[in-house]
């Protein structure tokens, strides 16, 4: 099992400010980091860390609504601690996906957003 214990991010002030050790929120870092990180880009990740949205950029719509919740949960349930993505809300326009959704997680849920580009050249 992964350690519950990281750095802390502060991302409104992009730095480091300590530790933390209180379960849940490593594991929202976590899904923050998994979401943000495409998969196979940086070597210092496993192959199995990271999403893969960008593989939808340029693809037909009904391609990408069949994809989008498979490549979501898999690039979550990556992380051991998750164990699934429940009441995953889908609003979409023209260009991206945003995405709503509840982390249900070995430490209890939380909820996340993201947003899915799918439009050539962005």
């Amino acid at each position: 099992l992964m350690e519950n214990k990281t750095f802390n991010v502060n991302f409104d002030k992009q730095c480091v400010t300590g530790i933390i050790d209180e379960p849940l929120e490593t594991v929202k870092q976590a899904a923050f980091f998994i979401l943000n990180t495409p998969r196979f880009e940086y070597l210092i990740y496993s192959s199995d860390y990271g999403h893969e949205f960008n593989d939808l950029i340029g693809k037909e719509k009904e391609y990408a609504d069949g994809e989008i919740r498979r490549m979501l949960e898999e690039c979550l349930k990556a992380d051991e601690r998750i164990m699934s993505v429940k009441d995953l809300e889908i609003k979409k326009d023209k260009e991206n996906y945003m995405l709503n959704f509840t982390v249900h997680s070995i430490y209890g849920e939380f909820d996340m957003s993201r947003e899915v580009m799918t439009a050539n050249g962005i």
